[in-house]
Formats: structure tokens, sequence, C-alpha cells
């Protein structure tokens, strides 16, 4: 088990730096660093809704400060405490962003979004929807638009750069969107 010691914490924020000093791969001992973004084991929770008419994907835009661009990208966030598990996560996202209540949905599995830096991981949740006109209510303002995509708009966005994060990539080919 390893002994990681807290470096910073980000005041308000779940968010931290730690480090410990480790063996790599050749033997020599080196300080070695991770970044927690959650007070949880659940890092996160990513949601592709579809529509069951369509077979058409919803989308969110977004502004992403860190990277100065705005991303396609599907609706996605941290987890909370109150969270039963990263399905849970995932819905609450979708809701949040979209105003739209997928139902259940089906757990698609978790992934590690960075597994150099990052010590979280995100769950990967599919949530269909009859059409696309369904009800919408309020959303958080989180998000610039909504738009809902075929799965060949998907890969224009992916080829032309519009959609590169790798929580949405990963989810959006664990949910067979990409198959």
């Amino acid at each position: 088990m390893v002994d990681w010691q807290t470096i910073w914490k980000a005041p308000e924020f779940p968010l931290r730096v730690e480090s410990v000093v480790a063996a790599d791969a050749s033997g020599v001992e080196r300080t070695q660093w991770r970044v927690r973004n959650s007070e949880t084991a659940n890092g996160g929770g990513a949601a592709v809704l579809v529509a069951e008419d369509t077979q058409r994907v919803l989308l969110v835009r977004q502004y992403r400060i860190r990277l100065d661009r705005s991303l396609w990208e599907v609706p996605r966030g941290m987890a909370e405490l109150t969270d039963a598990n990263p399905l849970a996560t995932a819905h609450r996202e979708l809701l949040e962003e979209t105003g739209i209540d997928g139902g259940d949905g089906e757990f698609c599995g978790l992934i590690y979004p960075d597994s150099g830096l990052l010590a979280t991981q995100t769950g990967l949740g599919l949530f269909v929807v009859p059409h696309e006109g369904v009800h919408a209510g309020q959303t958080d303002g989180e998000v610039d638009e909504q738009a809902w995509f075929s799965k060949e708009e998907i890969r224009g966005l992916i080829n032309c750069g519009e959609l590169r994060d790798a929580i949405s990539l990963a989810a959006l080919t664990a949910t067979g969107v990409l198959n």
C-alpha cells in the first residue's frame, strides 16, 4: 500500500495534490505525484443520451477555461457525496446539464481519465429516451448549448477537433455509439 501525502488542497473545492517517494519501473526512487478531484472513490460520471427514434446522441458545448476553447462533450461531471454510485453521478449530471431525465440508465463501466496523473475514475452511463423532443427542464447553466448528433456527425466533430476529451471519447465508445 502506497502512503500518499497531501501536498496541497484547494480551499472550498475537492481537489488536492499528493506525492510519495517510490521506485519507478527501473528501480530508481523518485517523487511521484497524483491529483485527486473528489472526496469519493467515484470521481465522476459521464452520460451518453440516445434518442431511440433517431439513434442520435445529445452533446453539450461547454467553454473549458483551462483550454481557452469550447468543446462538444457528453454531459459529465464530478461525483457528489450524495451520489449512490457512478451511474447516479452520470444521471445527475445529465439532468443538471441538459434538463433531461434519462431514466434508470445502464451502467457501462469505469474509466481512468488519465492514469498517469489523476487518481480518479469516471463511471459511464447509457440513457435512452423515446425521441429528441423529450421535455427538458431547468439546467444548472454550466453549458453553452446542446444539440443532437448522428454517429457520422460525431465522427466529424472528432475529426475536426471539436470533440476530443478523453472522457467523452471513452463514453461514446464504451456505450457502443461509435461502434
